[in-house]
């Protein structure tokens, strides 16, 4: 699993979709680690880098690779709009 990848999709996908708020609520919720920043300035939007940011902290978390995704999968579904969003997430997964 290339978790940068998807993570640098996954928040281009959805940073018009979500909020900032939504973001971390979700996230905190779901996710069991501390946020934490990861360089990348490729990418421009706050939200998009948030969404970065919480999935590279979830490929740097150690767990094994069924609850990697199992985590992933919940936090996206939980942070996706249905529809159309959803089925372009779900591709890249």
């Amino acid at each position: 699993m290339n978790i940068q990848l998807i993570a640098v999709e996954i928040g281009d996908a959805l940073k018009y979709d979500t909020s900032i708020n939504e973001i971390t609520r979700i996230a905190s919720a779901i996710l069991p680690f501390q946020h934490d920043h990861f360089p990348n300035d490729a990418i421009t939007s706050q939200r998009a880098k948030l969404i970065y940011d919480w999935i590279m902290g979830l490929g740097r978390y150690r767990c094994t690779p069924a609850e990697r995704s199992d985590l992933l999968t919940t936090f996206l579904l939980r942070l996706v709009p249905e529809g159309e969003v959803l089925e372009r997430v779900l591709k890249i997964l």
